[in-house]
């Protein structure tokens, strides 16, 4: 406080805080059998800094259906890839899915991906984040489910947060 009771001071205002929201539900189901990292169609979704320095707090949130092959491999990887402005996509984050050795059957769950991003850019460039997966075994199949049922809903929010 200052040195008279009738006035008020605040400390400088620090980073931290939340800028602003994107988010974008994928509208259809995506199916591959590559064993290389595939982009999953339609699920992904671009946010345009406002302030020099931002971090981007990156969710992508689905459900999944991994079918075996015969090998007993129920397993797939996402990844999230990220683009700055119209430079190249660049893995930043991933998982794996399922499981190996596990006998006959697949896999079908919900996940998530969340990492908070900290992008080089120059302000009025845009940030596009996407999805990506592939599968472990040659033959295997991962699906990447839409918004179908009650309440399932596979979507992408970016963040930004203040530095």
């Amino acid at each position: 406080h200052s040195s008279t009771n009738a006035e008020l001071e605040f400390g400088a205002d620090v980073g931290g805080k939340l800028l602003q929201v994107v988010s974008h539900d994928l509208s259809s189901s995506f199916t591959t059998t590559a064993t290389t990292t595939t982009d999953v169609t339609g699920f992904s979704k671009a946010i345009t800094p406002t302030a020099a320095g931002s971090k981007i707090k990156v969710t992508f949130s689905f459900d999944y259906d991994i079918e075996e092959n015969g090998d007993a491999n129920v397993l797939g990887f996402v990844y999230i890839a990220r683009q700055v402005a119209s430079g190249s996509f660049s893995k930043i984050a991933g998982i794996a899915l399922g499981a190996r050795n596990v006998g006959a059957g697949n896999e079908y769950n919900g996940s998530a991906i969340i990492t908070l991003d900290s992008p080089s850019y120059t302000l009025g460039n845009a940030i596009t984040y996407k999805l990506q997966c592939e599968n472990y075994s040659s033959g295997s199949t991962i699906s990447i489910t839409q918004n179908t049922g009650v309440p399932r809903t596979s979507q992408v929010i970016l963040e930004e947060i203040a530095a």
